[in-house]
């Protein structure tokens, strides 16, 4: 389970078989609470009287319980003896929010609340079959299969020819491990990984290792008249709205509540529905409760050498697949729908989609990312790390561009598996059409990698507008064709994510926008391989002043960067310059670009920045050059220590942090740090070292410096940037930390995890 995949939204009080329970406030073991690395609580739940607190949150990794510092949620005491949670997504995959169960009696089951919940499917919480489901089992007059683990159904004869993609098959088998096959039966729990570019052609219900010998049934069924048949024609004249289709022909299999091999406890419920009428070939896939699993899964369905094929999305990971149910391609939640019986014009792949509700040529987002072009290339942008939503017309600096349609050479476009159209783009009168979009692997083809299809439409003043979706492959991105570019003939204002609603002539520090988002922490740098987090401030229309908070915590702009900083986009924005004082009022600062490890790669347009009474700032921000992939105006936290760190602090008294020792290979990063320290030496007074230090001393492979001067008395409370030697003094930097200068002629750092 990966909780970033979940759309978190408010707040949450968490229950296990309608029992209330609450998060974990100790260290939780490894690969439990359905994870990898489990997330508790670092600090102790709340009282009633404490109000609304902030706690951060750990994941046990690596044998440290805090391996990973996740991002901070906030905690309330309810009456009753229970706890709401406001849920954020992690700051990295393979993290999910534990419950803990040592307390409770989990043997029967409760009738859930009428909230708003995320909730994973158990065996005992067992719901009916959704309406989706077309009738099955006995009383259905279903065929069962014979409960064997690996088994499958004897040859069906079809009492209709189904075509499939060209081929046309009078049999079938249903195999008990979740997969239709045409020609022989398939005793294999582990699934192709699609496209397998194999002999066969395999519909993919869900493929993985069932083992209906302990749980659940396997059944199936084909009607030639009667109900079913009316409701299946019902159904694809409203699943393909362009087509008059009367259906003759349906034939249903059903696992269900079958578990799987070695996990008697749990049930999965789906079905996999054969349509066909006339030339009309159509493949529909219901999907109900379905159970996590460490198993291999597969779904969708691939052809011989893989011509046609598709993958729902996020589902070969066993730990998503509970999500099948609230996924769909049609509007109708838990249900997939496919035409199969072959390839119209202009068309890859034939998925049916929800109708548009209104016409994408004139409700479109703009996307003008002059960095996507076809000869732009030297860092690796991952598009599986935006938030894909909708309609898009490409843009280059103004002008029209669109996708390529021929093959693009890997890491161009600044990503690694560079995308482009397989097709032909549509004229006017083809209306919305399907396209395939295609990756080049070295050797191994153009279309090596087959991504999710999109949907296409050529409008009106020589444009094109594009429903992009969410790569499924590793590392890819959407390429521009710097060939195609074109000024546009008119332009439709397109859609754009407001950043303000109201402007001022007065003092912005009483007139501001608040810009709280936990993404923008300096914090928050997980695009690791270019895996971003969604924000692309070129997105927001700027409008007047904004002060930053961070979880509704008070909060600045940073002043400096460390390596590979992200602030929730790629490239990460800071101040080039210090803040002002009030006496200063509005001042200009540039603003600089950070990219991997170079902190001043790109500059922005300078900003004014205005410091206000209650210490805090106020910023009018505005859009970044489109050139700069995915900017991002970043936030720190601004506090203010609540009692003097000079008479509260750690003493650090480790020998080996001397720069003239080495050989011992420490590591900082785990270690747990929490508030200020003060540094010894032998019980002597010693402070940072403000010069480079060589590789392997202080105990480390590389040691940690202060970039800058140690403060005087007088200037409290400062920041510093922290430098680490790759390759010349500073090439790195690591997260900035705080330092006082103390009465006693001594100093107090506020380390951090580097």
């Amino acid at each position: 389970m990966c909780d970033t995949t979940v759309s978190w939204n408010g707040w949450y009080r968490l229950f296990i078989q309608g029992q209330s329970v609450h998060m974990p406030d100790t260290c939780v073991d490894m690969l439990s609470c359905g994870t990898h690395a489990p997330l508790w609580l670092n600090g102790g739940h709340p009282t009633v009287e404490d109000g609304v607190v902030t706690r951060d949150v750990c994941g046990h990794w690596s044998n440290n319980c805090c391996y990973f510092q996740s991002n901070p949620i906030k905690v309330k005491a309810c009456p009753g003896g229970y706890y709401v949670y406001e849920f954020v997504r992690p700051s990295a995959c393979s993290l999910a929010y534990c419950a803990d169960a040592r307390n409770i009696n989990i043997t029967s089951t409760t009738v859930m609340p009428e909230t708003s919940t995320t909730t994973e499917t158990t065996a005992e919480t067992t719901l009916p079959a959704p309406e989706i489901f077309y009738p099955f089992g006995s009383a259905a007059g279903d065929t069962i299969n014979a409960a064997a683990d690996d088994g499958s159904s004897s040859v069906i004869q079809l009492l209709s020819p189904f075509l499939f993609f060209g081929r046309t098959y009078q049999q079938i088998y249903v195999n008990n491990n979740g997969h239709l096959t045409f020609n022989q039966p398939s005793s294999s729990y582990v699934p192709y990984s699609f496209p397998a570019r194999g002999s066969q052609d395999i519909i993919a219900g869900l493929w993985t290792n069932l083992d209906n010998s302990v749980r659940g049934v396997v059944s199936y069924h084909q009607y030639t008249s009667g109900n079913v048949l009316t409701r299946a024609t019902r159904d694809i004249n409203t699943h393909f709205p362009n087509l008059t289709f009367t259906a003759s022909w349906v034939f249903v299999a059903t696992w269900n509540k079958v578990s799987y091999f070695n996990l008697t406890n749990t049930e999965t419920s789906f079905q996999v529905v054969l349509i066909s009428g006339g030339n009309f070939s159509f493949l529909l896939m219901n999907y109900g409760d379905i159970a996590v699993t460490g198993h291999p899964v597969q779904a969708g369905y691939d052809t011989v050498n893989s011509t046609h094929y598709f993958v729902i999305p996020e589902s070969i990971n066993g730990s998503f697949i509970s999500n099948l149910r609230n996924s769909s391609n049609v509007n109708v939640l838990g249900r997939w729908v496919f035409r199969v019986d072959g390839e119209p014009r202009n068309s890859i792949l034939n998925i049916a989609y929800s109708n548009i509700s209104s016409d994408p040529c004139y409700n479109y987002e703009s996307l003008d990312r002059p960095w996507r072009a076809n000869n732009e290339s030297g860092v690796h942008i991952c598009d599986e790390g935006f938030s894909w939503n909708g309609w898009y017309r490409l843009f280059y600096y103004g002008m029209n561009i669109q996708m390529p349609e021929t093959c693009v050479s890997s890491y161009t476009c600044n990503t690694h598996i560079s995308l482009w159209l397989n097709g032909s783009h549509p004229q006017i009168e083809d209306g919305v059409v399907t396209r395939q979009a295609c990756g080049n692997y070295y050797s191994g083809g153009c279309c090596y990698y087959k991504t999710n299809p999109i949907r296409v439409k050529a409008c009106p003043g020589n444009y094109y507008v594009y429903e992009l979706v969410k790569p499924q492959i590793g590392c890819s991105g959407y390429c521009t064709d710097v060939s195609t570019i074109s000024r546009p003939i008119s332009t439709i204002s397109p859609k754009i994510i407001t950043g303000a609603s109201n402007t001022s002539n007065y003092d912005p520090c009483n007139n501001y926008n608040i810009l709280d988002n936990y993404r923008r922490s300096t914090l928050n740098y997980g695009y690791w391989f270019g895996y971003a987090n969604g924000l692309d401030d070129t997105r927001v229309e700027w409008d007047g002043w904004y002060r930053l908070f961070v979880n509704g915590a008070s909060a600045q702009m940073p002043e400096w960067c460390f390596y590979y900083m992200s602030c929730g986009g790629f490239s990460a924005l800071y101040l080039g310059g210090s803040h002002p004082r009030l006496e200063d009022g509005v001042v200009t600062r540039e603003i600089y670009g950070s990219r991997y490890h170079q902190c001043s790669y790109y500059r922005s347009e300078p900003i004014q920045v205005k410091a206000c009474p209650g210490n805090y700032y106020v910023y009018k921000f505005t859009r970044p050059p489109l050139s700069i992939p995915a900017p991002v105006y970043c936030a720190v936290l601004l506090t203010t220590p609540s009692v003097d760190p000079c008479y509260n602090y750690t003493s650090l008294d480790e020998p080996w942090r001397a720069t003239d020792h080495s050989n011992i290979l420490k590591c900082d990063y785990n270690v747990e740090w929490n508030g200020w320290y003060r540094m010894f030496y032998n019980g002597q007074n010693t402070q940072m070292t403000e010069s480079c230090v060589n590789h392997g001393m202080c105990g480390t492979h590389y040691p940690l410096s202060l970039n800058g001067p140690h403060p005087q008395l007088e200037d409290g409370v400062v920041t510093r940037q922290v430098c680490f030697s790759v390759g010349g003094c500073c090439a790195y930097r690591s997260h900035p930390i705080r330092v006082k200068a103390c009465p006693g002629n001594y100093y107090v750092y506020e380390f951090v995890k580097p």
